[in-house]
Formats: structure tokens, C-alpha cells, sequence
């Protein structure tokens, strides 16, 4: 099903999944990373919208078609090469068609081009086809025949199982690509790439759950807002060089980005920010004991105004 949606002067289709994001079964961190993130971004696979002026969005953390301020092609394309290449399905193929009747092919540098000339599509004339016109799709006609077309396509190729683990792969390798050298040192000597959740032992790439939930929470903020993450990544990082995944670090990150006035990120009463969506979702999913969320855990309901004391270096 559906839906027609507007945006300030947009207006394009929204379609939602209906099957929750799969709980990871392993232990590798970026895993747990990709996960809280997308149940904040993205919950239900397959949901897809292309009302807010990007064309197409959608994945876990809705992947866009073309970057309104600059009018360049967006990851959305990325995320295709890389399910052709790791999950290749008959809803792919659809899609493919869908392309190859406009000219078009995604190249292996995960860029959307056209055949003939061998040039990327411009972004102006992206979603011109996939929002006619111009990303303000009425709410009925051929137009909105055409916009329903192009969204329920991404939708059925997006929503379909055997591209859920290809898509969560595809997100945690995007966390990676972020602010990629300082996120690097904080966690060196190890290697965000294998880091797994365990008890830390001598000469093992093991952090403890505190850390992993902390740092979790940091990507699952940086995914909206990349540089205030980072703000307090890097405060925790000069305030315990030596002892950055210990409990107090972890506390203190999460405490750093529970408090930050930028957007919605603010604990407050209301439940509706993002602090309270991260925590009810870390909560949920089972990766992290309960007692991390109670009155004297490291991500509790409300949070104290002040530093917590139990943070002081």
C-alpha cells in the first residue's frame, strides 16, 4: 500500500515494511552498531519514501538517490551494487529491467549511469523520474501511477529476506566510511572492523557490553548528526586516553550525547527524543543486560542534569 505525503513544497509516496530489523546473532560490535542504529533509523525492512525531496530513499539508515543540496547522486545506488553483487534476487532483476527501459545500468562504482554514454545520471533528472514531476508527485494521475511504480519496486526488492543480512553488511561497512581516523584512534589498538563483544582477554579484539552499548550509541548518533557525535567521542576520548572502553568512559559518553542540545537528542520528559528511542531500542533487543537500564545503570531513564559523579576521571 501507498501512501501520499508532502513535504514543505515536495510530495512524493511513502511505503512502510512490515517486518521489524533482525536482532543480530553475533558478536562482532559493528553488527550491534548497524542494528540500534537502523531501529532508529529505519525499524521495518523495506520502508521506502521519496516525498522529501531525495528522489528514493531506503535501507537502514534510508539511503538517499540524489543529495538535495548539491543535486549529486546519494548512496541509495551504492547499496544496489553492493545487493547485486552479495544478494541477488528476482526483485533485483525487476528493478534492473525498471533501469535498462530509461537507459540506465549501476556501474561498479556504485554510481547510476547511462548506457550510452557512459556518464551518471544527473540528479535533477533522477528524480524527475522517479518523482515526477521534479519531486512534487500528485496525489493522483500518471504521475502518481509512475511515483507508486518506482517506490513499490525499491520497496519489494528492500523488503525481501534474502537481502536483510546483504543490507545490514552494507550498513555496518557505511559506519566505517564516516568520521573514519578519529574513530580509528579511539579505537585502537583494535580494529573497529573485528572488534567483538566478550570479556576482554590479553592479545583478543574483545570489548565489555558497556562499551559496546556506548559506542553503539554513538554510532546510532552519528548516523543523524555525524559532527556533534563526534564532539563527544572526542571529549570522552581526551578525558580517558588510557581507559577508553572502561565503564566510566562508557557512562560518560552516553551521558554526553543524552544531554546534547543539538535536534531531538535531549533526555527530557516527553519520551519523544532521541536519547529515550536509543535506549528503548537498545533495551528491547536483548544485546545488552537489563540492569544498563535501570535507576543505577549506565543508560538510565532520566538523566542527571550535572556530569554523574561516577564519571570523574
Amino acid at each position: 500500500m501507498t501512501t501520499w505525503l508532502k513535504y514543505k513544497e515536495w510530495s512524493g509516496i511513502l511505503v512502510k515494511g512490515t517486518v521489524l530489523a533482525p536482532v543480530p546473532t553475533t558478536d562482532l560490535h559493528l553488527d550491534h552498531a548497524a542494528y540500534l542504529a537502523t531501529s532508529l533509523e529505519s525499524s521495518h525492512m523495506g520502508t521506502v519514501q521519496s516525498y522529501d525531496r531525495c528522489g528514493m530513499s531506503g535501507g537502514p539508515f534510508h539511503f538517499t538517490a540524489i543529495q538535495p543540496s548539491t543535486m549529486t547522486q546519494g548512496s541509495l545506488f551504492e547499496l544496489l551494487h553492493y545487493l547485486e553483487v552479495t544478494a541477488p534476487c528476482p526483485e533485483l532483476t525487476s528493478l534492473w529491467a525498471m533501469f535498462k527501459g530509461k537507459n540506465w545500468f549501476v556501474a561498479k562504482d556504485g554510481t547510476l549511469r547511462d548506457f550510452t554514454s557512459g556518464k551518471q545520471v544527473d540528479g535533477a533528472l533522477i528524480r524527475d523520474t522517479f518523482t515526477p514531476p521534479g519531486g512534487k508527485v500528485p496525489q493522483s494521475g500518471p504521475q502518481r501511477i509512475e511515483g507508486d511504480r518506482w517506490t513499490l519496486a525499491f520497496n519489494a526488492l528492500l523488503a525481501a529476506p534474502a537481502t536483510f543480512k546483504a543490507q545490514q553488511d552494507f550498513a555496518a561497512k557505511y559506519l566505517m566510511g564516516g568520521q573514519k581516523a578519529i574513530e580509528a584512534s579511539y579505537y585502537a589498538p583494535l580494529d573497529i572492523t573485528t572488534v567483538r563483544v566478550g570479556t576482554p582477554k590479553p592479545s583478543e579484539a574483545l570489548i565489555a557490553k558497556h562499551a559496546d552499548l556506548a559506542l553503539c550509541c554513538y554510532h546510532a548518533h552519528s548516523v543523524n548528526a555525524p559532527a556533534p557525535a563526534l564532539k563527544c567521542l572526542k571529549t570522552v576520548q581526551a578525558e580517558y586516553p588510557n581507559d577508553r572502553f572502561g565503564q566510566k568512559a562508557a557512562t560518560y559518553l552516553i551521558w554526553l550525547l543524552g544531554t546534547s542540545t543539538y535536534g531531538n537528542w535531549k533526555d527530557d520528559k516527553d519520551g519523544g527524543n532521541r536519547y529515550d528511542n536509543t535506549r528503548l531500542s537498545a533495551m528491547k533487543c536483548g544485546l545488552w543486560p537489563q540492569e544498563f537500564f535501570g535507576s543505577t545503570g549506565i543508560m538510565p531513564v532520566d538523566l542527571p542534569l550535572a556530569r554523574p559523579q561516577n564519571t570523574l576521571v
